[in-house]
């Protein structure tokens, strides 16, 4: 009927008489719903949608840069209309150099009687550096992403590096006197190369570093630590050397919390909020859902340590579609315990924590992250980290509120001792007020106080375990329990997999007669990764993982057997994977099920290290030859999931590999690697 009318409309005049009584009524009509089809689908594709990396909206080179700049924000300008003497740029992937600069910026009016503009690296014009009086005092705290490239929001002063600062000529920068503190994790090949880049061009251009770059190192778990120690020397040279007179002040509120009698939405006000981060949401699949726990099932009962296999079930939820590949984001939630001994420390009773309360921020022009109406139980079980490792400033912050000279005394030696302490014991907030004062004495100390020096909860990224085609709509997590200062004096589990050990624990079959609980739920957002299967299923690929980092690879697996069943044909596939033993092998049973599916296409071979089987990359290295075949001659595509020292071990044998089989020198074979990285040949998802 459709092709009867379309070839009307073509080989005819077009005359709505004529055309009017030739045609029937439902011709017209499917015609009709055929064009208001089309019009529809082509407005919701890409090519109309305008986002970022749409070439259809990319503007000619220049005409963007001049736009984009106009609507930035000029620095010299807003420091001298505000009157301010110091700016704190912050760049950040998952929030923490913002949280950082806020908090850098407090202790600087705290300690000088200045403020400060905390700047997005995202929204200001980097040429007006340039203009800056000598006073100023300019400050970044940079992290570094990926493979040693700027965070989300610093990628255009990334670009202003390489290219703008050329703009200027040396002198016009010398007035720039600026301090950087890199934020990045040793384990890692590209160590804070970001701010090393940043440090090194700004020196190049002219302008005056403060003092030499400071490097925050995560992987010992002490980049507050690093932090502290970073500005407490930045303070000492602004004293000494720029002669910045101390004007120390007491404690300020930044948050004015009164009680309300507003309603209160018990769900609403639970809700994570990702303003709390510091990090903008790059795209709408950032949504935050609550979502139902199918089932959590401990699939390692006889090994040493508990992993566990979740199933979300987002079928309420229609907008919640993900590929193989993804992470889900979890936000875990406080333990009861938690909640009720930082509760009696401060003096808090049953009626003050549940009665509802209006949270606004003194300064006008910052947003509130927090709920309009909510409950200090629910800051405490939700919002606020009261289970995270206290830092050093914090424990030297609460002597201002400390009921007695031998608090402060306790405070004093706490903070000397600190990086021991926090390696022996789980050193939260409340276990601070207990060993400084002991359990009777009930701590005074403003609520705004905790709202800004309690880090906010934030999720833990999960990949998933399973790929839509097979399971749509109920997501697979592997979680492992994860104890915190094992074999110390005080051990704990993770917050997350802590959190949802304790579900799995509550939904065991209880006695006869026991109540029916409600369906358990968790808080959690979807984030995209780049971590995907080639989308031809034909090509190979090399899966290499240790421990739970054989999540994604049961999601590719399950995608590629999919895909086979409709398709017939699937490419060659290996599979390293490597554990302590056969108890701690992950998804055995499913593993070998998979791979009688693949009818030899899939290759497993495995690495229990307690059984003197070595490692994964010894596995790798008595299979050289095959895989130099699957690299070369197949153009394999090479994944790698797992803890970071794994995947830099596995690394380096794949690049010896190479450079055996080519003859290629060291500086040729760290070449290849980074063209396979751009080129997304191989990729990585780990850890530390």
């Amino acid at each position: 009927m459709m092709e009867q009318c379309l070839g009307f409309l073509v080989n005819q005049p077009l005359d709505i008489r004529r055309t009017w009584h030739a045609a029937e009524w439902d011709d017209f009509l499917a015609f009709v719903l055929f064009l208001l089809t089309s019009t529809v689908l082509l407005y919701d594709s890409p090519l109309f949608r305008k986002s970022p990396s749409a070439l259809w909206y990319q503007c000619p080179q220049g005409v963007n840069d001049q736009q984009t700049t106009s609507t930035k924000l000029n620095i010299a300008r807003a420091i001298k209309d505000q009157g301010k003497e110091i700016v704190i740029f912050y760049g950040t992937q998952s929030g923490t150099s913002y949280e950082l600069s806020r908090h850098l910026s407090r202790s600087m009016f705290q300690r000088f009687s200045k403020t400060s503009i905390v700047a997005d690296l995202s929204e200001c014009n980097y040429d007006s550096l340039a203009e800056l009086p000598l006073s100023v005092i300019v400050l970044f705290i940079l992290s570094t992403y990926g493979e040693g490239g700027p965070p989300d929001n610093a990628i255009q002063f990334d670009e202003w590096l390489d290219k703008g600062l050329s703009r200027h000529p040396p002198a016009s920068l010398a007035n720039l006197h600026f301090a950087i503190l890199g934020l990045g994790n040793r384990k890692y090949q590209y160590y804070n190369q970001f701010a090393q880049k940043a440090q090194k061009r700004l020196e190049t251009a002219g302008c005056c570093a403060i003092m030499p770059l400071a490097l925050a190192d995560e992987s010992r778990g002490f980049t507050r630590g690093d932090y502290s120690e970073w500005a407490a020397q930045l303070m000492k040279d602004l004293i000494e050397q720029y002669n910045i007179p101390e004007q120390l002040r007491p404690y300020e509120a930044v948050f004015e919390v009164e009680h309300c009698d507003s309603p209160y939405d018990n769900q609403e006000a639970s809700r994570p909020n990702h303003l709390q981060r510091g990090a903008k949401l790059a795209t709408s699949h950032d949504a935050i859902y609550s979502a139902n726990i199918a089932s959590i099932t401990n699939i390692t009962p006889q090994a040493e340590q508990t992993t566990l296999h979740i199933e979300i079930d987002t079928a309420h939820l229609p907008r919640f579609k993900y590929s193989a590949g993804d992470h889900l984001l979890i936000w875990p939630e406080n333990s009861p315990y938690e909640i009720q001994r930082l509760s009696q420390l401060l003096g808090i009773d049953h009626d003050e924590i549940h009665r509802p309360l209006q949270i606004r921020n003194k300064d006008p022009e910052t947003k509130s992250c927090w709920p309009q109406s909510v409950t200090i139980h629910t800051l405490f079980k939700h919002h606020l980290d009261i289970a995270g490792l206290a830092s050093k400033d914090l424990i030297l912050y609460l002597k201002e509120f400390a009921p007695n000279e031998t608090t402060r005394n306790n405070l004093n030696q706490m903070a000397d001792n600190y990086r021991d302490l926090s390696t022996a014991c789980s050193l939260n907030f409340a276990s601070v007020l207990l060993r400084a004062s002991g359990p009777t004495v009930t701590w005074t100390i403003p609520f705004s106080f905790l709202l800004e020096n309690i880090n906010p909860l934030r999720p833990r990224p999960y990949s998933i375990a399973s790929a839509p085609a097979v399971s749509p709509r109920k997501i697979a997590l592997t979680v492992a329990v994860k104890e915190l200062n094992p074999g110390s004096e005080q051990s704990a589990w993770g917050l997350a997999s802590g959190f949802l050990l304790g579900v799995q624990q509550s939904l065991k079959p209880g006695t006869l007669g026991a109540e029916i609980q409600p369906t358990p739920t968790l808080w959690c957002s979807l984030r995209r990764s780049k971590f995907k299967p080639p989308a031809s299923n034909m090509h190979p690929i090399i899966m290499i993982a240790n421990g739970s980092g054989i999540a994604p690879f049961l999601g590719f697996l399950q995608h590629r057997l999919r895909k086979l069943e409709i398709e017939g044909g699937v490419g060659k596939m290996f599979l390293f994977y490597g554990c302590r033993d056969e108890a701690s092998h992950l998804y055995k049973d499913e593993l070998c099920r998979m791979h009688g599916a693949f009818s030899g296409q899939l290759r497993l071979i495995t690495a229990y290290s307690r059984k003197g089987e070595g490692y994964i990359q010894d596995q790798v290295r008595s299979r050289r030859e095959e895989i130099r075949g699957m690299l070369c001659d197949e153009k394999a595509n090479v994944y790698i999931c797992g803890l970071v020292n794994m995947a830099g071990t596995v690394r380096e044998e794949l690049l010896n590999t190479m450079q055996k089989k080519e003859g290629w020198t060291d500086a040729e074979a760290r070449d290849f690697e980074s063209t396979q990285m751009r080129m997304r040949k191989w990729q990585l998802d780990v850890w530390g």
